[in-house]
């Protein structure tokens, strides 16, 4: 009984000696890796995978830019369109991921506010309205339209799509939840081809799980589609693995 007791000892105080070991990580890296974390404030949504918060300001610096990024109340960029649309105004609503949002410029900077512009200057009477969101695909313009923008009547859609859209759709593929009529319902990032995804949980909640998974699982899985060979190749002429 006392050889248990011994063991049991020592497992307990290892258990506690890694866990205090990877909290000891887990807050180096947040304090002098911050890079790591994701710059956009993006919140993770049972129904649209994720989203900005409403009215937020965030600031977003690379060695290519310094830019200072604002939400409406709708956690859209852009002025906020009014619940009813004025008499005699058009609604663009525009869809698309990050390049629509327009990561690295300034709020006045997007291609949506420079067109807003344009329509202002000729008085088109036309509202833009950015409903761009980084790492969005078909599956969630689908869904963000269908049970959020339809609202907004607009009288125009223009879906900005780019090739990152068929990996992002391919990556959303296992989240997605169907109703009884097998119509996609929700693209929820805590399930995993209908079931709790606890990996997937810790991968957005720890600092130590996120760089792992960045930059072991995810190169990894980029060799098996791409190749060794052709992952080093795009590395090294500085090019996107993913977008390759």
């Amino acid at each position: 009984m006392q050889l248990i007791i011994r063991v049991l000892g020592r497992l307990l105080l290892a258990l506690i000696s890694a866990s205090l070991g990877l909290l000891m990580v887990e807050v180096g890296i947040r304090a002098v890796m911050p890079a790591e974390l994701p710059r956009v404030n993006y919140h993770a949504d049972p129904v649209f995978h994720h989203r900005l918060p409403p009215d937020a300001t965030m600031h977003d610096q690379t060695q290519e830019f310094n830019v200072t990024m604002t939400t409406n109340r709708l956690g859209l960029r852009g002025p906020a369109p009014a619940v009813l649309k004025r008499p005699g105004t058009r609604r663009l609503l525009v869809l698309g991921d990050s390049f629509t949002f327009g990561v690295g410029a300034q709020d006045h900077e997007t291609f949506c506010a420079l067109l807003q512009q344009r329509f202002d200057r000729e008085q088109a009477n036309v509202e833009v309205i950015n409903a761009g969101t980084g790492s969005y695909s078909p599956s969630l313009y689908y869904l963000t339209l269908r049970e959020l923008y339809l609202s907004l009547q607009p009288d125009a859609v223009l879906l900005v799509f780019d090739f990152n859209d068929l990996s992002d759709d391919l990556r959303y593929e296992p989240h997605l939840l169907h109703d009884a009529a097998g119509q996609v319902k929700a693209v929820n990032p805590d399930y995993r081809h209908g079931r709790v995804d606890w990996a997937g949980r810790i991968i957005r909640s720890s600092a130590l799980a996120h760089l792992l998974h960045r930059k072991f699982i995810r190169s990894f899985e980029r060799i098996q589609i791409l190749g060794l060979r052709q992952y080093l190749w795009v590395k090294l002429s500085g090019g996107r693995t993913k977008t390759a």
